[in-house]
């Protein structure tokens, strides 16, 4: 092989001087969105100048060729020739397009050239910094009720209103005691003065959200941007927030402060944890800005007196006036001379929700006569609570029963909800009365999604739940510990730990403080044995509550018999119960954690009834969508799926994948699904109209398929796109299909044979995703380069681009077509406005690429799915994560052997990384936790060093003495292979970032870094001796670099998709790889072409090596490792696991295979024979854990809990 300079850039009059532009770029940015920020443009301008709409200026050129030259880190001569060669190159696209400017001579003159634009783009940055961020108004009501039915309070309205508007004051509070209605007015005063703020943020802080929090929420509103973005302390953080108020008129609005204000004396003192209001709002009252803070509390934060001032004002609310009292009560039907309405309202301090309560009482006891209830002798009277207290003697059993439940939701419930809280209640059929007359006592309120508590009738029943429960534990006596789950464990996350901090610890605190941690486990213990001789009816909650109290007091929980018992809402996620016996148990309603692993495709039907997502090893999942509830787990043989969505009616789910097959499975079983089949190459794209029976395909044969669901006949078909299709998408009414293809066009189909209509030419790479608006004439669209765009479909033109960090893997308009969710690899999503093009939210949570999106059907909530093995709910109004369903694959990740074949090393998901030892005396380590979540491992005998990647860095572990050596860090993303040199005297890396590292061995300096893959680097490979290294990556091609040489001596190309794994042959004349096409391709290396295709569709490929003697070249394909001889080219032996086989090791002498499955299973092989030698098992969440002819199990369900290590004698 000969040393080559690395090309360059090259420009092509035909194409002109904006493609010369947009590969310059390229060289060094991976999307538009990114050189805007490093040169402080907007990212359209950049646009402009890569479709030659407008010149772009000369130090622009220049600064992005020094760029390039930069990051090739080539060696001096080498260097010097890629200069004079690029500034040719620039030379002749300038004057080629008759720009009228000074030679640049010299390399020197096009850097200073460079260095003068830069310094001008520093100055325009100084100055956009002085005048804040751009944005448009965006106000997030978040939980703020609806006050439409406001009646009076005009006097204190005005002075609010003026307070805001005219006054200019910074805090505000507004304080009264429960019932009086702070939060509806401050709603309303909100409302009446949104006119004068950009943005508006209102936050309960019921549910105790810490300050910094509030903190991140708020900036994020204001100028959304990444997390890192922020920085983490709180006293920094807060100096960006003041800053942001001074540019952008912001109103803040905090309800229920008395949430995080300690109960006991003195009153105003902050609970422990929420300290740092106190700063928050001496720095909103102190310092000089243009936004106000509206807080609402029964009692005034202690350090408020000395706040007040100029800036700074409280208002006590007091009762209402006697008309707006009538006002209130208008609808009541009550009777009463001036001044008896005077007495009433007298009586309750003018209280709304006193007064509300009352009113009740009297329309239905006295029959709306003001005079006889005022002359009761049992007239109520005293505080809120007093009332509610009486009002509670009064109500019926099913009255009590549903309040409490409400308690317990502690959220806006839908009917259905309350209905399956009540399922074993014998009240149940009464529910719909039982809800009228709560609300007609006014316990109750009506809200548009479903029904809740007021806060102070939340509160006062929640202490009666919490001191009715306590007494019974006290006493050992049957009662709601019973009848009411504390926490409901199918419950959004989010309320589930509302649950827990409102009801469950209070409880565990009380009955603690009583009995102390052994009179409390042995008074749990002797409960549990005295429900033996119950029915699971009469046990009912009870068992379920018991355990969540042991798991919250962190207790063994094998030491108590739940047996035969029912475990209602047992919460056993993200626990370890070993040798926890639940034989006979009933665990319908128990949540445990998922199995199932990195997640790419995510489908929802219409009618919101069933969620579905397809995973990364072939597996397709479907939810009941209400409670999460797994329904089926299967395979789908498609060797990769690459597309999902469900019928019209839900009644099936459609995949599409890598075989070219289309499946179609019923929703409510998940088997033999029907078979479509035509496609001659992988499947992309798969549509169906809401009310339509026909189904429509896309593949990379190039052909548009449609099908009769019913039949399974192909209608019509046609090549929509000559280089090849990339994407398709259907408008919502499905009279529109929008295909995208390789030659950079997007065509418009319409009707029901899909006629042609109209060509769309992008000018831009592919567009790889395309989703309509609901309105069928917006369609939005993005490519590699991440950005986004909008066209009008009428007008055939572009509307706008949307920014992204990175590529874009998924687009979602919601069904208002108001917004429009993106995410991909920067693990951000991105909300934004569709009528101004605003950024609103982005949302932080996943740990790895974001795969795809579906909002619900109302537009409430976004679901997100990500590698991170993570399905995630969003509130789509604020943000806010609901909810993480967190898949655990339990695989064998990697495996490293050591020479000598004495030591196995595994890393698994969640857990440390394993030395096995395999020869006499066998035993099993596990390293020190800072291994958890290890990635790839890499070991060398003779320095008896350990590698393992996590995440971005590398830890080095020296084995003899058990001891962390040191910490390798270098890589800006998640590292997808390592591997030592054979010598040791290196370690190579390749990550994300789209960069190899190469490491000098034992000290980790970075020697030399590769970065010409045009996408992730996702293998690596040494060559026997050592001086060449295979990098292969998501850009479809292999390099081989040459380590003496500093250089890429070849490129290879054939496959049609990323690489996945490469070995070289001991005499390192050929190299093996597998791609993401299911191709296993073998390399000539001295002519830098394929040899042959070795393996076609083997199934879903994860690793090749060849064994040191040449013969063997072993493929992880599906659930098999394959055996191929090299010598005589045929297939030999076919080793199989149970699940996919994730990572494969031979043994220096080629004489053992090691495989690794997704479930765990570790199996050693003889080579030669086939024959299993032993069998190993990684740890598992449920070891143990004993699950014996246990009820309220489907067959998914039970599956998976075997998977992760539970038991059935």
């Amino acid at each position: 092989m000969t040393n080559v300079v690395l090309s360059l850039p090259v420009f092509h009059a035909t194409e002109g001087l904006g493609a010369f532009l947009g590969d310059l770029r390229s060289w060094v940015f991976r999307s538009k969105n990114r050189a805007a920020r490093h040169f402080g443009l907007a990212h359209t301008t950049i646009m402009r100048y890569e479709n030659d709409q407008i010149l772009c200026p000369l130090g622009y050129i220049a600064a992005l060729a020094q760029l390039v030259i930069e990051q090739l880190d080539l060696p001096p001569y080498q260097r010097g020739l890629a200069e004079q060669q690029l500034l040719a190159t620039i030379q002749y696209a300038l004057t080629e397009y008759a720009i009228d400017h000074t030679p640049l001579a010299t390399w020197p003159e096009l850097t200073n050239l460079a260095a003068a634009y830069l310094a001008e783009v520093q100055q325009q940055k100084q100055e956009q910094a002085k005048t804040g961020p751009l944005m448009g108004v965006l106000h997030d009501w978040g939980d703020a009720p609806d006050v439409q039915n406001f009646v009076g309070r005009e006097d204190e309205t005005a002075t609010l209103v003026k307070w805001l508007q005219l006054d200019r004051c910074r805090l505000v509070a507004i304080i009264g005691l429960g019932g009086m209605g702070k939060t509806s007015l401050a709603t309303r005063v909100a409302q009446q003065a949104q006119d004068d703020f950009k943005v508006i943020v209102w936050r309960s802080l019921q549910q105790g959200q810490q300050a910094n929090d509030f903190l991140l929420e708020c900036l994020h509103r204001i100028m959304p941007s990444p997390n890192s973005a922020y920085p983490s302390q709180f006293e920094h953080r807060l100096s960006v927030l003041i800053d942001y108020l001074r540019t952008t008129r912001c109103l803040l609005i905090l309800d229920n402060i008395e949430a995080i204000l300690q109960p006991q004396y003195p009153a105003g003192r902050y609970r422990e944890g929420y300290e740092q209001y106190a700063q928050l709002f001496q720095a909103i009252s102190e310092r000089s800005h243009e936004s106000c803070l509206i807080l609402t509390s029964r009692e005034k934060p202690y350090e408020f007196n000395r706040l007040e001032g100029v800036h700074t004002r409280s208002m006590v609310l007091t009762g209402l006036m006697r008309d707006d009292a009538q006002m209130l009560l208008d609808n009541q039907e009550l009777y009463g001379t001036p001044q008896l309405w005077q007495e009433l309202i007298k009586h309750y301090t003018g209280n709304p929700l006193a007064l509300k309560l009352v009113a009740q009482v009297i329309k239905t006891m006295f029959f709306g006569q003001i005079a006889e209830f005022l002359q009761h002798e049992e007239l109520i009277f005293g505080d809120v609570r007093t009332i509610l207290a009486q009002q509670f003697e009064r109500l019926s059993d099913q009255e009590q029963e549903l309040l409490y439940w409400l308690a317990i939701e502690r959220h806006t419930v839908k009917l259905a909800e309350l209905k399956h809280d009540l399922v074993r209640s014998k009240y149940q059929h009464m529910l719909l009365e039982t809800l009228e007359s709560l609300l007609r006592r006014s316990l109750v309120e009506r809200h548009q999604d479903g029904f809740m508590l007021h806060n102070v009738v939340l509160e006062y029943t929640t202490d009666r739940l919490i001191d009715q429960i306590a007494q019974e534990l006290l006493d050992g006596t049957q009662g709601l510990l019973y009848r009411h789950a504390l926490i409901k464990a199918n419950s959004l996350d989010s309320i589930r730990e509302h649950q827990s901090r409102a009801i469950l610890r209070p409880l565990l605190h009380r009955i603690f403080v009583e009995l102390g941690q052994e009179r409390l486990l042995a008074s749990l213990r002797q409960l549990l044995q005295t429900m033996q001789p119950l029915s699971a009816l009469e046990m009912g909650y009870a068992p379920g509550n018991i355990f969540n109290l042991l798991v919250e007091l962190k207790a063994d929980l094998s030491q108590f018999d739940f047996r035969h018992k029912p475990l209602w809402h047992a919460n056993l996620r993200g626990i370890n119960p070993k040798q926890l016996d639940l034989s006979h148990s009933d665990l319908s309603r128990s949540v445990f954690s998922e199995q199932f692993g990195a997640l790419i495709a995510l489908a929802r039907d219409p009618a919101d009834r069933f969620l579905a997502v397809a995973t990364a090893d072939d597996q397709l999942i479907v939810w009941q969508n209400l409670d999460l509830k797994k329904l089926w787990q299967v395979p789908s043989n498609h060797d990769g799926i690459r597309a999902i969505c469900f019928s019209g009616d839900g009644r099936y789910l459609i995949s599409a994948g890598n075989d070219g097959l289309i499946r179609l499975w019923e929703t409510s079983q998940g088997q033999n699904p029907r078979i479509l089949a035509g496609h001659t190459r992988p499947v992309i794209g798969v549509a169906i109209a809401p009310q339509s029976q026909q189904l429509i395909s896309a593949s990379l044969d190039g052909e548009v398929r449609l099908w009769d669901r019913l039949s399974g006949k192909c209608l019509h078909r046609f090549n929509a796109h000559a280089d090849g299709l990339s994407s398709i998408g259907l408008s919502a009414n499905g009279q529109y299909l929008a295909t995208a293809g390789l030659d950079r066009q997007i065509k418009l189909w319409h009707g029901p044979q899909l006629n042609y209509q109209t060509t769309i030419t992008t000018h831009h790479e592919p567009i790889e995703i395309l989703a309509f608006s609901p309105n069928p004439t917006i369609l939005a669209g993005t490519g590699l380069d991440g950005d986004v765009y909008l066209w009008d479909l009428q007008a055939n033109q572009l509307i706008t681009s949307l920014p992204n960090e990175d590529r874009v893997f998924d687009l979602q308009f919601s069904p208002d077509g108001a917004n429009l969710a993106t995410a991909g690899l920067d693990q951000c999503i991105r909300i934004w406005q569709v009528e101004t093009a605003h950024l609103t939210h982005m949302l932080y949570g996943h740990a790895h690429w974001v795969r795809a999106l579906h909002y619900n059907r109302d537009g409430s909530r976004l679901y997100s799915v990500s590698s991170d093995q993570s399905l995630r709910i969003w509130e789509q109004a604020s943000g806010r994560l609901l909810h993480t369903l967190q898949g655990y694959r339990g695989g064998v990740r990697s495996l490293a052997l050591s020479n000598n074949a004495d030591l196995l090393f595994n890393a698994g998901e969640a857990q440390a990384v394993t030395l096995w030892q395999l020869a006499e005396p066998f035993y099993r380590l596990n390293l020190p936790q800072a291994t958890n979540n290890g990635r790839e491992l890499a070991y060398h005998q003779a320095s008896q060093l350990l590698a393992i990647s996590q995440e971005q860095v590398i830890q080095l572990w020296d084995c003899q003495r058990l001891q962390l050596a040191t910490i390798l860090t270098g890589h800006q993303a998640l590292i997808r292979a390592i591997a030592f040199r054979p010598d040791g005297s290196m370690l190579a890396s390749c990550s994300e970032d789209h960069t190899v590292h190469v490491w000098s061995m034992p000290h980790g300096q970075i020697v030399q870094v590769f970065g010409c893959h045009d996408d992730l680097v996702t293998t690596l490979a040494w060559s026997q001796n050592g001086s060449l290294l295979a990098t292969g990556s998501a850009d479809r091609t292999i390099r081989i670099w040459g380590v003496a040489e500093h250089s890429c001596l070849s490129l290879l190309a054939g496959h049609s998709a990323g690489i996945i794994s490469l070995a070289f042959s001991p005499d390192q004349r050929h190299l093996v790889s597998a791609g993401a096409d299911q191709q296993v391709r073998i390399w000539d290396l001295s002519n830098q072409c394929y040899e042959i295709v070795l393996l076609h569709k083997p199934g879903l490929l994860k690793a090749v090596q060849w064994s040191a003697d040449g013969r063997w070249i072993v493929i992880a394909a599906g659930s098999l490792a394959l055996i191929w001889d090299w010598q005589n080219q045929q297939l030999v032996q076919r080793f199989e696991h149970q699940a996919a086989v994730d990572s494969i090791c031979l043994s220096s002498d080629g004489h053992m295979l090691i495989t690794g499955d997704q479930q765990g299973a570790i199996a050693i092989w003889q080579l030669a024979t086939g024959k299993l030698l032993k069998k190993l098992h990684s740890d598992r969440p449920y070891q143990g854990l004993i699950i014996n002819q246990a009820i309220g199990l489907n067959a998914a369900e039970q599956a998976s809990l075997l998977n992760l290590g539970a038991l059935i004698n």
